[in-house]
């Protein structure tokens, strides 16, 4: 399986004039995701589970300016039982600053 890769079109636009009596809204930035990275993650995620094997998804970030440049997937025989005690704690250490675990049974 092989990730696929977008380019990303970025059009700027001027921003419009604020009515005289109406106060500014904040802007959010919105990411989207490509629904092929969506869809080929799916897929991997599907292939990893049905083979009993480990799915781990992160990013890469670039050092400089602290933008995620690349996804990794990894999947197989990955996680040991000491290495995912470890990575529990690391997530408990870490709720404060919005790590999450999920765990449910396997059936």
């Amino acid at each position: 399986m092989r990730l696929i890769s977008s380019a990303i079109t970025i059009f700027l636009i001027p921003p419009r004039k604020k009515p005289p009596n109406k106060p500014a809204r904040k802007k959010q930035k919105k990411r989207g995701i490509d629904p092929q990275v969506t869809e080929t993650i799916s897929q991997i995620l599907s292939y990893a589970l049905k083979n009993q094997e480990d799915f781990i998804i992160t990013y890469e970030i670039n050092i400089e300016d602290g933008e995620r440049e690349e996804i990794h997937v990894l999947t197989g025989k990955l996680i040991t039982p000491c290495m995912l005690g470890t990575l529990k704690n690391r997530v408990e250490l870490q709720e404060s600053e919005g790590s999450r675990r999920h765990t449910m049974e396997w059936k």
